[in-house]
């Protein structure tokens, strides 16, 4: 994964669309369930009749529509070594 951390914005419309400004990657898609990469860790997104509205990697956009129900960043070690205020507020 990319270590560079960038700013990250999310936008969520009544739980029904989403657009993201930080997607380096999608790792896994399906109707219930979107995880992608992000400079902040690996986003999971859980929701029902997902689908792709808009991907594009070279700016790091990624618009999905749905019925959105979560939003969860999976644990990423490396992301807390490389962000000292972080780390030293979780040990």
């Amino acid at each position: 994964m990319d270590k560079n951390i960038s700013d990250q914005h999310l936008e969520i419309f009544n739980r029904g669309s989403l657009k993201i400004d930080d997607c380096i990657d999608v790792h896994n898609f399906n109707e219930e369930n979107v995880l992608i990469e992000t400079s902040l860790g690996l986003l999971n997104i859980e929701g029902e009749d997902l689908k792709v509205e808009k991907l594009d990697l070279d700016n790091k956009e990624l618009a999905i529509v749905g019925n959105i129900y979560a939003l969860s960043y999976e644990d990423d070690a490396g992301f807390m070594e490389k962000s000292s205020f972080l780390a030293k507020l979780f040990k």
